[in-house]
């Protein structure tokens, strides 16, 4: 067994690819496996990939059956890794010398179940690095220390590639959306209800792209909204979840929370209102709202609901 698994979904990202795998074969910690899935990209991916794992056995290529998004390819990938750590790279970022070596360290010195890294974006248009400002409150203890509660699950970004888990924790309720984007938030919600210990490392160790070519890289105005609906239908997902894992009554307020964040995310732009009404209405009967939620109403944040 390999101490990592390195995780990276792979989508016509030639532009950006030989980068990213670059700077995780040059990590100073080197006890790790890369798995790049290729998920039947049309450009030169794939080569680049043949390149990396003719040239050094710890890069392993698996393929998709048919072009199936991020969230099948992770979860293919998973089934198969060897790691005990299971870390996530996006196929366009850089992962910093010491993404793995810091992380190991806490491992290894306490009983975390997860360790969340420092990010950097750069905004590719701008040729611009910046940080997440938000990042000092992810930390609550001294130390670095963080117990994810009811109370703040909602608070933190549920980005995979800020993240590195034990493989051992996970189970058949834990896996990532397959067949939608922010596959990210239906994975962050299934396994930070149920391992609440995280160490948060206040070191800048990743660096994620935004690109006009990425999910993220343009303005709402312009992007597909019928994609972007995905992440209600995520929401929705979560829903069934901590109604079948029968922790519903725990995290309520939690879904509530993230399902007006999700709202937020797209009333400020008025080319979807309509849409984004019709949206709202389905999904708030997907997941039983009035009559789950009555304790909460005099306390929603927004007075419609």
């Amino acid at each position: 067994m390999v101490k990592y698994s390195i995780i990276v979904p792979i989508y016509n990202a030639e532009k950006y690819l030989n980068e990213t795998l670059k700077s995780i074969q040059e990590q100073s910690f080197e006890d790790f496996e890369v798995l790049c899935v290729d998920d039947n990209s049309e450009d030169n991916s794939l080569a680049i990939i043949n390149e990396y794992t003719k040239n050094d056995k710890r890069f392993k290529l698996i393929k998709t059956p048919s072009h199936l998004g991020p969230g099948f390819s992770r979860n293919l990938a998973l089934k198969i890794a060897n790691g005990e750590y299971i870390a996530c790279v996006d196929a366009d970022d850089i992962a910093h010398k010491d993404f793995l070596k810091l992380p190991y360290e806490i491992f290894e010195k306490t009983d975390v179940d997860a360790v969340w890294i420092k990010p950097q974006i750069y905004w590719q248009s701008k040729n611009l690095t910046t940080q997440m400002d938000n990042f000092v409150k992810w930390r609550d203890q001294e130390g670095g220390l963080l117990n994810i509660t009811p109370e703040n699950i909602s608070n933190y970004p549920a980005y995979s590639w800020c993240k590195i888990f034990k493989k051992s924790l996970i189970n058949k309720t834990t896996y990532w959306t397959e067949d939608k984007l922010y596959e990210d938030v239906e994975f962050y919600y299934r396994f930070y209800t149920q391992h609440t210990k995280v160490y948060v490392i206040d070191q800048i160790l990743y660096t994620y792209r935004r690109h006009k070519d990425s999910i993220l890289g343009t303005n709402i105005a312009n992007r597909n909204f019928e994609q972007h609906k995905n992440l209600f239908d995520v929401t929705v997902n979560i829903y069934k979840y901590l109604i079948e894992t029968n922790i519903f009554e725990k995290y309520k307020k939690s879904l509530l929370t993230l399902f007006i964040k999700n709202i937020n995310e797209f009333n400020k732009d008025t080319t979807f209102t309509k849409q984004l009404r019709a949206t709202i209405s389905k999904t708030l009967s997907q997941i039983n709202f009035p009559e789950a939620y009555q304790d909460l109403r005099p306390n929603l944040p927004i007075d419609w609901l």
